[in-house]
């Protein structure tokens, strides 16, 4: 015997039950899709999280080693301002000038015919010793000998320029003579060559 099988049902109802029976089934999947997700995303993050925090450790390390490495080149640039400073004293000693060659130097080229009333030296800063300058002042029997004297300062060698910057006229004990005032310009380098 064969069994026929009726639904009463109406037609809209049924295809109305069949979306939701496959609304249903796509809900369910994508909830499970989801969980299936999150599970391994959080299974990651505990498994990553080891890594993140040997990754931490690791830049933690770093920081201090850049900070030990800041502390260290501190303590080096302060070492060689230090010895910067060092040399540069040295240096100076280096080129100290040898004054009494340069007051020998101008004995000898007064020849005994020139009379000084006053030597002084004239610096703005004597720590570069770049530009020592000696001003002398005196007198001389004519202008011939001055200019003599001017000429002789040239040849000595110590210096870089003589100059002879004024002359007149004056009278002592009766006797005219002539005045004179001449700058010195002393080549550190040069005036310190024999050093004392």
């Amino acid at each position: 015997m064969s069994s026929i099988r009726i639904n009463l049902m109406p037609v809209d109802r049924l295809n109305r039950q069949k979306r939701s029976i496959a609304l249903y089934r796509w809900a369910a999947c994508s909830v499970l899709t989801l969980i299936v997700c999150g599970a391994l995303s959080g299974a990651m993050l505990l498994v990553g999280d080891d890594r993140s925090s040997i990754l931490l450790v690791r830049a933690g390390e770093q920081r201090v080693q850049i900070g030990t490495t800041t502390k260290n080149n501190e303590n080096l640039v302060k070492e060689i301002k230090s010895l910067t400073a060092q040399a540069e004293s040295v240096s100076m000693l280096d080129r100290r000038i040898n004054w009494r060659g340069i007051f020998e130097g101008i004995a000898a080229a007064s020849e005994n015919r020139v009379f000084f009333m006053q030597i002084r030296c004239d610096t703005q800063t004597n720590e570069s010793l770049d530009r020592v300058e000696i001003v002398t002042n005196g007198f001389a029997e004519s202008q011939g000998i001055a200019r003599s004297f001017v000429v002789s300062l040239e040849r000595v060698g110590l210096f870089d320029q003589v100059v002879l910057e004024n002359t007149g006229r004056v009278e002592f004990k009766g006797t005219d003579y002539i005045s004179f005032q001449i700058r010195l310009v002393v080549d550190p380098l040069i005036a310190s060559k024999d050093g004392e």
